[in-house]
């Protein structure tokens, strides 16, 4: 019987040690009479333990087998036939993971290969694939560095934010920064059409893609046509738009947006984890129903170093 395990490359080379000093015993023990074979994709190792009974079905000569079982606890090798794409999928792993960060400086195509097990041609293709890609730049006599990630692209058709990160590939996420029922201000009833006395659903939230910070979301909602709104703390880390549609039956046809220019606060700046004068995007949004009902009323706060306005613009007939 097979046990596998799939290890980090840092778990891995624990355990590694942890089992030829005889931290591990029973691990120790099996891996002098068991037949390891290991691969590593996106910085995983995936490991598989076969007991002695099963030695005999393997397809290695039985003079070759402890030559072999010896060798493979060192293995760290990439072993699946289309290396480059694997060398690929673990420098853009390991970019994703922060092992490399923006602006950082790769090892050289020789270090890589090394490191890797593989051949330098396959590093080289590898990297020419990440830099198609926009994930690198190869500089010539300087080296290959980590690029920024590209602007997240906002423009003219409603979506919500979690709508947009995933069309990205990213996972979206968020932290509740405030959330209350209060009286509407001027402001907001203004937005809302809302009458004097009314109550809103007031929701902050910090807007996260792949865990990283991205923008400072306040919405405002009328307690009217949505109440109870905030009682599930949980859902409140999800698209509000999708929630909206899923409990009120409450689509979001059309929206009203302004963009502006701001700086990142002080407050700001520890939220999303930029420095204190930045620039940022301001936009203060009403989203209205097909019947032109407004439902929300939103001011957010979006890093300038993550987002770009798109706009298309029609010439008048």
């Amino acid at each position: 019987m097979a046990a596998i395990l799939y290890l980090t490359c840092g778990q891995r080379d624990e355990m590694m040690a942890a089992v030829l000093s005889g931290g591990f015993p029973a691990i120790f023990e099996i891996a002098q009479t068991a037949d390891w074979q290991s691969t590593m994709s996106l910085g995983i190792m995936r490991m598989v333990i076969r007991s002695s009974d099963e030695l005999s079905d393997l397809s290695i000569p039985r003079a070759n087998r402890q030559k072999e079982k010896n060798r493979a606890t060192i293995m760290t090798r990439i072993t699946r036939t289309n290396v480059s794409d694997e060398v690929a999928n673990w420098l853009a792993a390991s970019i994703k993971g922060g092992r490399f960060k923006p602006g950082d400086r790769l090892p050289s195509v020789a270090q890589l290969a090394k490191d890797l097990g593989v051949g330098q041609s396959s590093v080289r293709e590898a990297l020419r694939h990440q830099q198609a890609l926009g994930v690198i730049e190869m500089r010539q006599g300087k080296g290959t560095f980590v690029n920024p990630p590209s602007p997240i692209q906002l423009g003219s058709h409603v979506t919500s934010f979690s709508g947009v990160v995933r069309e990205r590939g990213m996972q979206p996420g968020a932290r509740v920064l405030r959330c209350e029922v209060a009286l509407a201000d001027e402001e907001v009833k203004s937005r809302l059409n809302l009458g004097d006395g009314e109550r809103v659903n007031v929701l902050q939230r910090l807007r996260l893609a792949d865990n990283e910070p991205l923008a400072i979301e306040t919405s405002y909602t009328p307690y009217r046509l949505f109440p109870h709104l905030l009682d599930d703390r949980q859902a409140l880390e999800g698209s509000l738009y999708e929630l909206l549609a899923g409990r009120y039956n409450t689509v979001v046809a059309v929206a009203r947006q302004t963009v502006g220019a701001a700086l990142i606060t002080k407050i700001q700046s520890r939220l999303l984890k930029v420095e204190v004068g930045q620039p940022a995007l301001e936009m203060r949004t009403v989203a209205y129903r097909a019947d032109h009902t407004p439902v929300e009323y939103g001011r957010s706060v979006y890093r300038a170093d993550r987002y770009q306005y798109t706009v298309v613009l029609h010439r008048r007939t």
